[in-house]
């Protein structure tokens, strides 16, 4: 179910110029990013009270909370799929396009809402990605699924992928810079560690927002080649903003064992897919354990082992989601930015 097409189309601003719609969005962006930004404020504009500020025993903290991954792979290595599997209502951030092959399949139509970030640039007669206009779209989707969590609708919440999102921060990042002088290079690689604070505030707060709901959060980041020189090496990276792996409960390297189709006829098999643990928060003895196939069921079982709690399937009906994102969009208004 695409929640743009079905529920969301509303919210697009109705004003014809569409330039004139992204500045006004960009303008709240900037304000915040302003707002997270702010060093040696007084307390009182920052509006710190001491009755906010407790100690919370951890034997009380709710064994609900959702599960926090990333995982990162190659092309072809079961990503998507694996953040399909997850417990529903399965709410996917999609900035790639992918996931709409899946609908195909009733495992996956049944429970899973589409929200479709990428963004065009009209005026062109060719079409283009716009990447402000995309992150802007995309921290809408944000602000809706964490007032979704937080009234106990949602099962997991897919972003797919932060290797796209991350690319959005960054072309704000570009788009400031030059507004505020041109502090550029001929390369565009920001001159100082200021320009990357406003890329990586807007990336922080936002991943932020959705790891501290009691939903699961998948993060999917596509890969890089590590190269010596202008030599490939053969090893692979995770394109995302740098903070990712330390934001979340567990790390997951996707990996797919492909079979040759010399070898099929003679010994059919399918492909095999299977992930690795590379960080976990809750146990140290997960950390490179091999889990296949990549599913939500395979990670469960070692789950299970070591008594590590994760956000169960929710009950929900179509309707009673559409009735909760009209109630929403009413209390962010049509242009809105919270991150």
């Amino acid at each position: 179910m695409n929640l743009f097409d079905d529920i969301l189309k509303p919210v697009e601003p109705k004003q014809e110029n569409q330039e004139q719609e992204k500045q006004e969005l960009v303008k709240q962006l900037q304000e915040s990013v302003k707002a997270v930004s702010t060093v040696g404020a007084d307390a009182e504009e920052l509006d710190v009270r001491v009755e906010d500020i407790n100690i919370i025993p951890l034997k009380k903290i709710s064994k609900k909370r959702g599960l926090k991954v990333s995982v990162w792979g190659q092309q072809g290595s079961g990503k998507t799929h694996f953040g399909l599997t997850f417990p529903k209502p399965v709410f996917v951030i999609d900035t790639e396009m992918g996931t709409r092959p899946f609908a195909s399949r009733k495992e996956f139509a049944d429970g899973t809402y589409l929200f479709e970030v990428y963004v065009e640039k009209r005026k062109l007669s060719v079409k283009t990605l716009d990447p402000i206009a995309s992150l802007l779209r995309t921290n809408y989707v944000i602000s809706i699924l964490k007032k979704l969590a937080d009234r106990d609708m949602v099962g997991t919440i897919v972003i797919d992928s932060v290797t796209d999102y991350w690319y959005f921060c960054r072309e704000y990042m570009n788009w400031e810079i030059v507004r505020l002088g041109g502090r550029l290079n001929k390369k565009r690689v920001p001159v100082d560690r200021r320009d990357w604070d406003i890329a990586n505030t807007v990336y922080r707060q936002s991943i932020l927002q959705l790891l501290t709901t009691n939903a699961n959060v998948v993060l999917i980041a596509r890969t890089g080649e590590e190269f010596v020189g202008t030599q490939p090496t053969g090893e692979y990276y995770p394109k995302w903003q740098k903070d990712t792996p330390f934001l979340v409960d567990i790390e997951i390297q996707a990996n797919i064992q492909r079979v040759l189709k010399k070898e099929v006829a003679t010994n059919p098999q399918e492909n095999r897919f299977f992930g690795v643990i590379l960080k976990c928060r809750h146990s140290p003895d997960l950390v490179g354990r091999i889990f296949e196939p990549l599913e939500f069921n395979s990670l469960k079982s070692l789950l299970d082992e070591q008594g590590i709690s994760y956000r169960p399937s929710v009950d929900i009906s179509d309707d009673d989601l559409a009735k909760a994102i009209e109630e929403i969009k009413g209390e962010l208004g049509e242009i809105s930015l919270e991150i």
